[in-house]
């Protein structure tokens, strides 16, 4: 009997030239890079944790009162406490979304009769309007945690109960690009320029059979070389 080997069938991403994508179902299981102690899992002795800290000024105090005794059920309620306990529970209040109505006035001038008119705040643009808050949220979500615009708005539904639109998300995100780019990146250029030192860049290199680093700093082009 003659058997044919097939050596192709034990290639993949690390014993040959294949990518990693094309390991499919027969990418190699990564080793873990720890090494095996005899610790158990969790905190180690002498470890500092981390909890909650017990502040001394609360938002809000609800007292729990004695009332009868608890042995022989004589009332309680106007004698002192001996002690008292506290337990305090973080919480996050109610979440409920805000209204703010803006007025301007007209007003007539008793002297020669001329009508003039308050004006509104520069961000109240429109007859009715998400505010400043709101729009920073959706960036936050969006931008920084990466959440897509279904779920964005599901969100805003299920915690406000405010129906925002995926087109409204995406104008957010027009309005303050256009913002960062018109305002915010001139602002930063300027002061950059106008910093004695700016860090921009740092590349690596091969020097001497190590991987070495060359920074590149200062607006006027200066190169530093630290090797």
């Amino acid at each position: 009997m003659c058997l044919l080997w097939n050596s192709s069938l034990k290639k993949n991403s690390t014993n040959s030239h294949t990518p990693p994508s094309s390991d499919g179902l027969r990418k190699p299981k990564t080793k873990s890079l720890r090494e095996k102690t005899d610790r158990k899992p969790g905190g180690q002795p002498g470890h500092k944790g981390h909890a909650l800290p017990h502040v001394s000024h609360p938002d809000h105090v609800i007292t729990h009162p004695v009332i009868n005794c608890g042995s022989c059920g004589e009332s309680l309620e106007n004698q002192p406490a001996v002690r008292v306990k506290t337990r305090q529970v973080f919480d996050i209040p109610p979440i409920q979304l805000e209204v703010t109505q803006h007025e301007t006035e007209v007003k007539k001038c008793a002297n020669c009769g001329t009508k003039t008119e308050s004006n509104f705040p520069e961000d109240v643009q429109h007859h009715v309007q998400y505010g400043a808050n709101v729009q920073s949220m959706v960036l936050y979500m969006m931008q920084y945690q990466l959440i897509p615009f279904a779920r964005t708005k599901e969100f805003f539904q299920d915690l406000f109960h405010l129906p925002i639109s995926e087109g409204t998300l995406w104008n957010v995100h027009e309005k303050f690009g256009t913002y960062l780019v018109e305002t915010f990146e001139p602002q930063a250029r300027n002061q950059i320029i106008q910093a004695p030192v700016v860090h921009f860049d740092e590349t690596g290199l091969r020097s001497e059979g190590k991987t070495q680093w060359l920074h590149t700093r200062n607006p006027s082009g200066i190169i530093d070389t630290r090797i």
